[in-house]
């Protein structure tokens, strides 16, 4: 299997490949260097293996949330920026599979296009820390865990995230 992460780029979440072999190589080095090269290794390291746009800003993105997953792979405290989009967590089971239905339902009705992403690795899902599945994640925020809403709620819910979303905007 391929050393595949998923990681939060600017709020994004986006396939890294390498990123924990990365890790553990900068780790190895870490008392040789300053924090300004680490970051630059990790960066060029991970740049061989993965697609990133060569513009300023979209590097810096990228720089600052593999420094994350560093500080992370060393146990140290981050602070994550949210994740826009939808996440349904659960490991592919009939309720799993029919938030994803009604969420997506719920969206073509609102003719609203947000990411939606329902992951099923038991590794990934226990990263979030929840008792039961199926579970909704909207732009980073818990929703429910353990049971499938009403259509009504998760409209409910992806409205209150689209005018919290145009909030932070202004």
């Amino acid at each position: 299997m391929k050393d595949i992460s998923k990681i939060n780029v600017n709020g994004q979440l986006i396939g890294i490949i390498g990123l924990k072999t990365a890790l553990e190589e900068i780790a190895q080095i870490k008392n040789k260097y300053s924090e300004k090269e680490l970051k630059q290794r990790l960066f060029q390291c991970l740049k061989r293996k993965n697609y990133i746009p060569a513009k300023p800003e979209i590097e810096k993105s990228y720089k600052e949330a593999f420094w994350r997953e560093f500080k992370k792979y060393l146990g140290e405290p981050v602070k994550e920026k949210p994740t826009q989009g939808i996440i349904i967590l659960g490991p592919g089971c009939p309720s799993c599979d029919r938030l994803m239905e009604e969420v997506l339902q719920v969206l073509n009705e609102m003719k609203v296009a947000l990411s939606v992403e329902h992951i099923t690795d038991p590794t990934e899902i226990r990263k979030y820390g929840l008792l039961a599945t199926p579970a909704l994640i909207i732009n980073g925020k818990l929703k429910v865990s353990g049971r499938v809403p009403s259509k009504g709620m998760i409209k409910k819910w992806i409205e209150e995230s689209l005018r919290e979303g145009s909030h932070e905007k202004n």
